[in-house]
């Protein structure tokens, strides 16, 4: 019976997806998947195992910041769990509290301030499930990403760290400290990427380190070798590489640890995204983020932009098209823009079936109006199959969506037509 009821329970997920309604508070997704984590690995002074630091990024916007006395106060709890991928053993488990102040509204909202921690662990190499959840403690929300960990073995006399992206280095009286770039995200628009490891060795010797950058489609578009005195135990290095060119997309950062005869001895990679300056983070694929306008933009506009022969050109072409937009220009945000693809991270998150979220129908009439003024849903009706009543009050419109399948596939059983089907905020 318990079988039954939880096979049930699965197949029944997809009829209580719920949209928002424009009446409720709306639950924006200002950076996904609402915060960023890193792990690296380094040498540990505990035989056998390796240091593994474990980096969390909670960016303000995803917090609640409750007004006191000193200012804006925002409370959440990180837990971490690493596991063995096999056998699902726990190894290491740890929750922690974090409390975050801000002197001003406008510093709670501002889409460059983010709270940081680091923790440490020591653990056998390995590969680990890796689970980390932010809960916020007023709200409620939470955020979870999950990910494989590889920790590395750095047992060896000659050997190299994992690589940490570095965001900036902060000068004081004590030396210099690094501000680790945990979202692994640069922009089109630069042209350096720094980077933090660590070289182990037994004895003083001359090693070479070979930089290697590729882009999505595989195409080396940085290579660079260094020649490095090395001493006996940690070498730190912080390493700058400059003139490198990023498109829109992922890139693969390796480097290769050779001896003075250019034998590899180890080799190490970290992925991180170029996306584009002032965008949503989402936005790191050039030709989806212009087959998604579909919704605001006419044939001849996409077909314009479509045509350019370079990604430089859509790039720009792609640009214009959304400046031109922008209700407020004299502004860093673009407020139609950002909302915009909001409302297509939220149709991919909630109406995905057998078609991407943002193309079902679902998702055409929430990208193109927003949130409904009401729904009515109807799941269990006697004699017939479960639908959905979509109310938009402020054009005296409503939409029915049906569930033929009984799989949460819900279509819409009249076609809209019209220039006032357009995207509207």
């Amino acid at each position: 019976m318990k079988k039954l009821l939880a096979y049930l329970m699965i197949f029944a997920l997809p009829v209580f997806a719920q949209v928002e309604q424009s009446g409720n508070e709306r639950l924006i997704y200002k950076s996904f998947p609402g915060f960023n984590v890193d792990i690296a690995s380094y040498k540990s002074e505990v035989e056998g195992k390796t240091r593994v630091d474990l980096f969390v990024q909670v960016p303000y916007q995803n917090l609640q910041f409750i007004r006191d006395n000193e200012g804006y106060k925002a409370k959440y709890s990180i837990h971490i769990k690493f596991s063995e991928k096999d056998t699902d053993k726990i190894l290491i488990e740890s929750t922690w509290n974090e409390n975050v102040l801000a002197q001003s509204f406008s510093e709670t909202e501002a889409r460059s301030n983010y709270n940081f921690s680091v923790r440490s662990f020591n653990i056998p190499h390995g590969k680990y499930a890796m689970r980390c959840e932010v809960v916020d403690k007023d709200s409620r929300k939470n955020f979870v990403i999950e990910a494989t960990a590889n920790v590395l073995n750095l047992s060896d006399s000659l050997n190299i760290s994992d690589l940490l992206l570095v965001s900036s280095i902060i000068k004081d009286a004590q030396g210099q400290k690094i501000v680790p770039n945990i979202s692994r995200k640069v922009t089109t628009d630069d042209s350096s990427l720094t980077i933090y490891l660590e070289l182990y060795s037994d004895v003083k010797r001359d090693i070479k380190l070979e930089y290697d950058i590729k882009n999505k489609e595989g195409k080396r578009i940085f290579a660079e070798i260094v020649e490095k005195e090395i001493h006996p135990g940690v070498n730190r290095i912080i390493h700058a590489i400059d003139g490198a060119k990023f498109n829109l997309g992922e890139h693969v950062l390796e480097v290769q640890l050779k001896n003075f005869e250019l034998e590899n001895v180890a080799t190490v990679t970290k992925k991180f995204i170029s996306k584009i300056a002032g965008f949503p983070d989402t936005i790191t694929d050039i030709d989806l983020a212009v087959d998604q306008m579909m919704y605001i933009a006419t044939p001849g506009e996409l077909d314009f932009i479509d045509s350019a022969e370079d990604e430089e050109t859509k790039l720009k072409r792609y640009r214009d098209f959304w400046k031109a937009k922008d209700p407020s220009p004299n502004t860093e945000e673009n407020e139609v823009f950002i909302e915009y693809y909001r409302r297509i991270d939220y149709a991919n998150s909630k109406f995905g079936h057998y078609f991407k979220g943002w193309k079902s129908d679902m998702g055409m009439v929430y990208i193109t109006l927003g949130p409904p003024s009401a729904v009515e849903r109807h799941p269990f009706d006697m004699g017939t199959k479960p639908y959905e009543i979509w109310e938009y009050y402020h054009i005296n419109r409503s939409f029915i969506f049906v569930d033929n399948t009984g799989f949460g596939d819900y279509r819409l059983t009249s076609s809209p037509y019209g220039d006032w089907f357009r995207y509207s905020q």
